[in-house]
């Protein structure tokens, strides 16, 4: 993979977590516009379900991200002749249960770290 190619997966790899703190910034944003409006109006405030499409829309790139890149991992760490039978195991067990932490962490050490000639199983 060239070194182009690295620091762009190396991006979309963070690119899950950056999702989450966006999704948790409107979460609490979304309430805290919602609380103020409760204070000076009597009823559920109307704006409430408008700003909804911004947390779904960052959920659903979160999801689209998240398992285009599990994929796209679990993949590369089974075909990773770098990797003995145990270090495979670990690192699919790695993304399986901790994924959107896990992905940056294989991403730099055996991605980023890897030779530029990698050769793959068939």
């Amino acid at each position: 993979m060239s070194k182009q190619g690295k620091i762009l997966l190396g991006l979309v790899s963070f690119l899950p977590i950056a999702l989450i703190i966006v999704y948790g910034i409107f979460f609490i944003s979304m309430f805290t516009l919602a609380f103020r409006e409760s204070v000076r109006q009597k009823g559920p405030p109307a704006f409430l379900l408008g700003n909804m499409g911004y947390l779904q829309v960052t959920m659903a790139l979160l999801v689209i991200s998240a398992l285009g890149l599990l994929i796209f991992y679990l993949i590369h760490a089974i075909n990773n002749t770098r990797l003995d039978n145990t270090d495979r195991l670990v690192w699919v067990l790695a993304l399986l249960l901790g994924n959107v932490v896990a992905y940056p962490i294989y991403w730099f050490m055996q991605v980023w770290k890897a030779p530029a000639t990698t050769t793959y199983q068939s």
